[in-house]
């Protein structure tokens, strides 16, 4: 009985697509966490979670002393490939360009948010390495 039932779950989950849903969740928290351990280690000075605006919204806005950072948090649980590689790059520009409105519309033009994707899950480890900062907080 308890196999059908987690079998029944699993089809839930995936047929409805809540298996993206909270693996996105699980992404965007792991990576607040580790922005709550960088605020008390005074690396970066404030940060903002799930910011919403109508064309769209960011997960993270990062202000620290190098620049502010519009965050796209990302948990891939398979192998990463080019299209989604470019897929999670291009999803982390659009969310700069969200938080540059942002910061337009409070007459902080001279900042500009610079797009960062930080991924979580299986995937970390298909990431090139010659693009990839790694900081343990």
């Amino acid at each position: 009985m308890t196999f059908f039932v987690a079998a029944v779950r699993h089809l839930f989950l995936v047929c409805t697509g809540t298996t993206r849903e909270l693996s996105g969740a699980y992404g965007e928290d792991n990576t607040r966490d580790v922005l709550r351990r960088a605020r008390r280690k005074r690396h970066i000075w404030n940060s903002i979670d799930n910011l919403e605006i109508q064309s769209g919204d960011f997960d993270h806005l990062v202000i620290a002393p190098a620049g502010i950072y519009a965050i796209d948090s990302k948990w891939h649980a398979t192998d990463l490939t080019d299209a989604v590689l470019d897929r999670d790059v291009a999803t982390a520009r659009a969310a700069a360009r969200r938080a540059n409105l942002i910061l337009r519309s409070v007459h902080l033009q001279a900042l500009e948010a610079q797009p960062l994707v930080v991924v979580w899950g299986r995937g970390q480890r298909d990431y090139p390495r010659q693009d990839v900062s790694s900081t343990e907080y």
